[in-house]
């Protein structure tokens, strides 16, 4: 057997330069390879100094040695193959991991690390099956472990939908409520997920910056960040630089001079963190909080992470710990095993899943966002393609979970969310501002008195009516349908009417319904539909107190 040969021509796609690959064997261990720089080819000496370096078995006689080398780069190189530091995706159908390439380009692209980055390397152990089975009892008892666990299948839809913004998932709240355990439960679709596993958030921001860059297009853990050094001032200023550059996709950019020994780095890719202190605590803009995202779990009392267990409340601790102890056991020994078969699938059903995806983050979107405010549905995008991921994972059988149960998880996290980034008073002064606006045009709410029928053009423009009632005034009456898309999400709606019967705006004639039935003839298709009737000499009070704003959208 030939000692030492030239196996291949490698071509580096991010600087496309050029080498030449030789495999040899040593006297002990396996065999091994070396790079040489195109260049360096004919530079014979040098090549065997790193031969001789690298423990390769070659002829005792420097001559014979050299006599070799200089033989086999005579030869041409018989096949090239491409490299690339990058992870993720590559051409649209490849996807690059550390260790093997998915898709078209398998046999002749692969992952090399650049010397001047972190390298990632991932491990993986036991089985999907074992690993899908062990979770599924407890992700069908957690909304919050089953989204955190749905993050990572995310990240690679981020470019398939163009995104270039992904997001980090702060989870938050008291100590032993199960966040670290989530989040080591979506380490493990990638990896090895031991506590000591976890990125410390106490790394410089350029060694983050080369995490990040190593788990391009698919998602990051980040241990406790309660860990991380300095004043809560100190602090404060690294989450904001981090929220902006870890989920915006872009580090620190260079100078030309120390580009070389530290090339600027890019990716797209969602991420999870935790700390038992809400990071909305810190007086963040909301265009930080879009980025770097609190998702609260319940207390211990009410079992944290497994807010989803039947028993009574003084049985759920219980519960609790025998459905983390099935997370452990499952865990421990196996992990790695679901990334690769996923990516398969989307690599492979690319077409068919974009679309998944666009049909997915919309319904999510248009679920919670319709009254189309930019900064909900920001937001809701983000828990769109966790949604999405959470889907097709679920469709190819490679989650713990069903598409329902996902469907049902992942909203409960968003409302979580959510409710950790604007006050219920700041969701009042934003309803009561949209239908100020919308009184003031009298094609919305054109005056139709009972027993009356409406007489003008512009019914397509009409969101309800206004008339005189013998009892409250006038009314502004507001369609229901109309009412639910001025709210938004269900979470906001139930604190906008909470606020408006706490106000004494809203006028119900029945204890059962926030709504009153009415008949209005000649506006809409049915002449009895259901209204929220708003007391409008309330609503001008309302509107008269100062009110505080919605801030950075």
């Amino acid at each position: 057997m030939k000692c030492l040969k030239l196996s291949a021509e490698i071509i580096d796609l991010d600087t496309h330069q050029h080498f030449l690959e030789l495999r040899f064997h040593r006297q002990f261990g396996p065999r091994g390879r070396i790079r040489v720089p195109n260049a360096e080819r004919r530079n014979f000496r040098l090549v065997l100094r790193e031969l001789d370096n690298s423990g390769a078995l070659l002829p005792a006689s420097r001559k014979e040695a050299l006599k070799l080398v200089e033989l086999v780069l005579s030869d041409a190189a018989p096949r090239v193959r491409h490299s690339t530091s990058r992870v993720g995706w590559v051409d649209g159908d490849s996807f690059v991991l550390p260790s093997r390439t998915v898709g078209g380009r398998a046999k002749s692209l692969h992952h090399s690390p650049n010397s001047s980055v972190l390298s990632t390397t991932w491990s993986k152990s036991g089985s999907l099956e074992a690993w899908r089975d062990g979770l599924s009892e407890p992700c069908r008892r957690s909304s919050y472990l089953l989204f955190a666990t749905a993050v990572p299948f995310a990240g690679p839809l981020l470019r398939l939908r163009g995104e270039t913004e992904g997001a980090f998932f702060n989870l938050t709240g008291e100590s032993s409520t199960g966040k670290t355990l989530a989040s080591r439960v979506a380490q493990s679709i990638i990896t090895r997920a031991h506590k000591t596993d976890l990125i410390p958030a106490s790394l410089t921001d350029r060694a983050l910056e080369e995490i990040a860059f190593g788990h391009n297009d698919l998602a990051v853990v980040i241990d406790e960040l309660g860990n991380m050094k300095g004043n809560e001032q100190t602090r404060r200023e690294k989450f904001r630089t981090r929220a902006y550059e870890l989920s915006g996709g872009r580090g620190t950019v260079r100078s030309k001079s120390v580009h070389q020994n530290l090339p600027s780095l890019e990716w797209a890719l969602f991420g999870i963190t935790s700390w038992e202190s809400p990071l909305n605590e810190l007086a963040r803009a909301r265009g930080e909080m879009v980025r770097f995202i609190d998702v609260t779990i319940p207390s211990r009392v009410d079992a944290g992470i497994f807010d989803l267990i039947e028993d009574s409340r003084d049985g759920r601790p219980i519960a609790a710990k025998d459905l983390a102890l099935a997370v452990e056991n499952t865990i421990v020994g196996n992990y790695g095993v679901a990334i690769e078969p996923y990516l398969k699938r989307l690599v492979d059903d690319r077409t068919s899943a974009a679309a998944a995806v666009e049909e997915t983050v919309g319904a999510f979107v248009h679920l919670n966002c319709r009254d189309g405010d930019p900064w909900d549905v920001r937001l809701a995008t983000k828990f769109g393609l966790v949604a999405a991921g959470a889907r097709l994972a679920a469709d190819w059988g490679i989650a713990p979970w069903s598409v329902e149960q996902a469907e049902a998880a992942i909203q409960v996290s968003y409302e979580a969310a959510l409710s950790g980034t604007i006050t219920p008073e700041e969701v009042f002064d934003g309803f009561l501002r949209k239908v100020r606006k919308a009184v003031s045009d009298k094609k919305h709410f054109p005056v139709v008195e009972e027993k009356t029928a409406f007489s003008g053009k512009s019914k397509k423009k009409a969101w309800g009516v206004t008339r005189h009632h013998r009892n409250q005034g006038v009314i502004v009456a507001l369609r229901r349908r109309r009412f639910e898309r001025l709210c938004g999400s269900a979470n906001r709606r139930a604190v906008i009417i909470s606020k408006l019967i706490e106000s004494g705006i809203l006028w119900a004639p029945q204890k059962n319904t926030p709504t009153a039935q009415m008949t209005v003839k000649g506006l809409f298709k049915s002449q009895r539909s259901r209204f929220y009737c708003l007391r409008k000499e309330e609503l001008r009070r309302a509107w008269a107190k100062p009110k505080g704003h919605l801030g950075e959208t």
